[in-house]
């Protein structure tokens, strides 16, 4: 999956195409399932389509194994709001789990300034670390993304949609002792922190 182009400006009313070459170059019987998710303004429609069918939000598609197909991400915005809209695509292997995350975003008109009030780098801290029952990550980031605690085996124990600035205090519960990490997924960016839990 490769995405070289993730934001555009557009004026109000146009619509914008973002394509992302995929091939599946997994094992024989691997497929690829992709996810849709938009955060987008009420009139606007945004969908994606392989060279065979466009699908919209939660309406899952997939690629089969050695498939190489362009898949397009298109917003269609409308002439009377400002605003701007994100489309969130999450690529997961049926065979291992592992999965791989693209976002686009579009702008109309003067909804770039509201950019501009939004983070400019992904960063985030833990503390205390160690702990013994709960933490607290602190986090900025330039858009909409994800924060997840993942355990050794890479199962995810807790996860949230974040955007901005702020915090995420995670109760780890139940949680047995041991080593985990807080992932922090943006676009294509991704940082990891490792928690150390002793109860």
């Amino acid at each position: 999956v490769h995405n070289d182009l993730s934001f555009q400006v557009i004026e109000p009313g146009r619509a914008a195409v973002f394509y992302i070459p995929i091939e599946n170059t997994g094992t024989y019987g691997d497929t690829i399932d992709i996810h849709l998710v938009s955060y987008a303004p009420p009139d606007w429609t945004v969908n994606a389509c392989t060279p065979f069918i466009c699908f919209l939000e939660y309406a899952d598609m997939y690629l089969a194994a050695e498939d190489v197909e362009t898949l397009t991400v298109h917003f269609y915005t409308d002439t009377g709001y400002v605003g701007m809209g994100r489309a969130h695509l999450t690529f997961t292997s049926r065979a291992s789990g592992m999965e791989y995350e693209i976002e686009d975003t579009v702008s109309t008109g003067d909804a770039i300034l509201e950019s501009k009030s939004l983070p400019q780098k992904l960063s985030f801290s833990v503390a205390p670390n160690p702990f013994n029952a709960a933490c607290r990550i602190d986090y900025t980031i330039p858009g909409k993304g994800r924060l997840s605690i993942i355990d050794l085996s890479g199962r995810t124990v807790a996860e949230k949609s974040i955007e901005g600035a702020g915090k995420f205090i995670w109760n780890a519960g139940d949680a047995p002792s041991g080593i985990y990490f807080a992932r922090l997924k943006w676009n294509n960016d991704l940082q990891k922190k490792k928690l150390m839990l002793l109860k």
